[in-house]
């Protein structure tokens, strides 16, 4: 009776640890994929952090110089070159002149120059200002001065700020000016219209005058000819009676008969 026990309760733990293997390992497998993914979504955005924090404070920690005045035939090249012995530089600007002639060499009047830290840009500005330029001899430049001032809590957005001013502010002269020479124009041009009306109403009239003085004459002239022949024919002698100048030729007669016989 026991062996018979035994046997009976010997399939009724067997499949318990099959159970319990195959729901312990069901949710390991399902659990372990989303916590990878987060992990790497989360490294990738720590990444990024740090990549703008870097920076961030790379442009917190940089430094500008303000060169009041540019060397002759310097660019941004040659002033990057210059400077890179002393620092590391980010960005350059240099503002350029106005050209007078066409063919005339490109030129600069003032530059900003940024570099990556602070204490490298108060260096520079300190030990090259008022220094000479120098290099080789055939340069230029060599004999001139650097003109040189750190900018202290400036930063390169100001600067761009700056410019994007300066340039607003020049396309509104430019717009006065345009509208000025606009208004200018058409003042030009409506008095022109009103000397051209004037002169033709003066050129009528002026004519209309002429017409009006020579009718006077035509009319004066005839009135003349009208009263000349009127006064032809008041003192215009009359004919003789027919007899009267029978008279007289008889008379005649009569003297030249008493020539011829006397």
């Amino acid at each position: 009776m026991e062996v018979h026990d035994q046997s009976e309760k010997e399939p009724e733990t067997k499949p318990k640890p099959i159970e319990q293997t195959v729901t312990d390992n069901q949710p390991e497998t399902i659990t372990d994929e989303p916590k990878a993914k987060k992990a790497k979504l989360s490294d990738d955005n720590s990444d990024d952090e740090e990549a703008a924090d870097n920076d961030d404070k790379n442009k917190s920690t940089a430094g500008v110089i303000y060169l009041s005045r540019i060397p002759t035939k310097m660019n941004v090249k040659i002033i990057r070159e210059y400077f890179s012995n002393f620092g590391e530089v980010d960005r350059i600007y240099l503002e350029p002149k106005e050209q007078k002639r066409k063919n005339q060499p490109r030129s600069f009047e003032e530059g900003w120059v940024e570099f990556k830290k602070r204490r490298i840009a108060k260096k520079v500005a300190k030990m090259l200002n008022n220094m000479q330029v120098g290099g080789k001899r055939k340069n230029p430049w060599f004999s001139e001065l650097w003109n040189l001032k750190y900018l202290k809590n400036f930063k390169w957005t100001h600067l761009n700020e700056r410019l994007a001013y300066e340039q607003e502010s020049r396309k509104q002269r430019l717009r006065q000016e345009v509208t000025l020479a606009k208004k200018e124009a058409n003042f030009y041009i409506q008095n022109v219209e009103k000397n051209e009306k004037r002169k033709r109403f003066e050129k009528k009239q002026q004519n209309s005058e002429n017409d009006q003085d020579t009718e006077k004459n035509s009319i004066s002239k005839q009135n003349k000819n009208d009263q000349n022949d009127d006064d032809d024919e008041t003192y215009k002698p009359k004919n003789k009676h027919p007899i009267f100048e029978r008279k007289i030729k008889v008379a005649g007669n009569d003297t030249f008969l008493k020539q011829i016989f006397s």
